[in-house]
Formats: C-alpha cells, structure tokens, sequence
C-alpha cells in the first residue's frame, strides 16, 4: 500500500547544506512556506529536477 509513496520520498534527498540554507534563508527573509519553496526552486533546480521527469522539470523550470 504504501510502497509507491514510499519509493517516491526516499528518493528525494536534501542534502545537509542545502536544508541549512533554506533554514537560514527562511529566519533571514522572515520567509513562509510558499516563499521557501518558491526560493528552493529557484536556487536548488540542480537537486529538484532529478526527482520529477525531464519534461515535467522543463515545465515547472519554466513556469519559475
């Protein structure tokens, strides 16, 4: 049952550095959830587009 969802979150990694960054920049920036994301995307699309496939990563890069 859970073995989809499962598969998929396992997948996605944040490395040690990059959850520090988001963290200082969310305390720096007063910034919400929508803004972090918002800032992860723009500044971490080298981790983010290898979770989604490339044409999906295309359509959400562009959407940006």
């Amino acid at each position: 049952m859970a073995g989809p969802a499962m598969d998929y979150f396992s997948n996605r990694i944040w490395p040690g550095g990059v959850m520090g960054s988001m963290l200082v920049f969310m305390e720096e920036e007063q910034a919400d959830g929508p803004d972090a994301a918002l800032h992860f995307m723009e500044a971490h699309e080298d981790l983010w587009m290898q979770w989604v496939p490339a044409d999906v990563a295309a359509k959400v890069k562009a959407s940006l």
